[in-house]
């Protein structure tokens, strides 16, 4: 199963010189994978940036949600958490049960904190 983040946009300020340094760790069935750092930004994009997750057999498949986590880098101390979504397993399953080939996309707002709050 591929995974590619395609666009995030309106990414808020998380740095000092008033911009942000986004990168994506994607998770799935124990498996973890991240995307290059777009450096001053705002908007970003890794749309040449496939994320490859194997797995052994999907007709029983119970790999759970797939999970985004936006993190804004920083040269010193630790990377901030801008935001996260998590897609369901149950539309994870129908897309990891398709047909070879297969290809989808879909539009999700990204959230921060407990309260679900659009980032």
């Amino acid at each position: 199963l591929d995974v590619t983040v395609v666009a995030l946009d309106h990414l808020p300020k998380m740095d000092l010189m008033g911009s942000c340094d986004p990168y994506c760790v994607v998770s799935l069935a124990g498996q973890e994978r991240k995307t290059s750092t777009k450096k001053g930004v705002f908007s970003a994009g890794w749309e040449d940036q496939q994320l490859p997750f194997y797995f052994r057999d999907v007709r029983g498949w119970t790999g759970g949600d797939l999970k985004i986590m936006v993190m804004d880098w920083d040269r010193m101390g630790s990377h901030d958490q801008v935001g996260e979504l998590t897609i369901p397993e149950e539309v994870v399953t129908r897309i990891a049960r398709a047909s070879p080939g297969w290809e989808g996309e879909g539009t999700y707002e990204l959230c921060k904190g407990v309260r679900k709050q659009p980032v």
